[in-house]
């Protein structure tokens, strides 16, 4: 029995961890975007690129020329509305896309997700999404560059907690004074409640 009970209570100890590092997530994506929101940048360049294991061609930095938050060239080439809506033809995101898949690791509880954030615009400078430990190449590894501002130097920029197993390194998290919204909090709470009872009805 005391064995059981054990085991009830370290199941609880990491269901709460682990709401409080998705918490932890979302209130650094809402500070770090609504920094970005402040700075009312519609149209902008930024340097864009992938690490994978791809072809070169799709690794190599590119130049991305938003315009009234649509991507409009790449490398100094146009791009279409026709290609924008094609499903065949990968597309650089906007910034606003970049938080967006942030977002999505977020809601999908991912099995690692670690972002930092620039200090002085609030935009991701470098993420890393790993959706699931079992599922092979499904990552997501950009970084992104914002091109023709003046930048400070990033001084504590903050990088968000990992759900990485034991063993992985991961960096840690500046404060944020921002609240959670109460939308997150709420599915949280929601997805808590039914793992906790069913952790206790190991008890009857």
């Amino acid at each position: 029995m005391m064995f059981q009970l054990t085991r009830i209570t370290a199941s609880i100890s990491l269901l709460l961890l682990s709401s409080s590092s998705v918490l932890g997530q979302q209130q650094e994506l809402n500070d770090a975007k609504a920094l970005w929101e402040s700075q009312g940048l519609e149209s902008y360049n930024y340097t864009y690129q992938r690490r994978c294991e791809c072809p070169d061609e799709d690794t190599v930095p590119k130049l991305v020329e938003v315009v009234d938050d649509v991507v409009v060239a790449v490398n100094g080439v146009a791009v279409t509305s026709v290609a924008r809506a094609a499903t065949n033809v990968t597309v650089p995101p906007t910034i606003d896309g970049l938080f967006d898949s942030i977002q999505d690791g977020i809601n999908q509880t991912a099995f690692i997700i670690t972002v930092t954030y620039d200090s002085t615009y609030g935009y991701p400078t470098d993420i890393f999404i790993d959706y699931d430990e079992q599922t092979a190449d499904d990552e997501l590894d950009v970084t992104a560059k914002l091109e023709g501002v003046d930048e400070e130097e990033p001084t504590g920029a903050p990088t968000s907690n990992t759900t990485a197993p034991e063993g992985t390194t991961a960096p840690t998290s500046a404060p944020t004074s921002a609240a959670v919204n109460q939308q997150t909090s709420g599915r949280m709470m929601a997805g808590l409640v039914p793992a906790l009872f069913g952790v206790f009805s190991l008890m009857v």
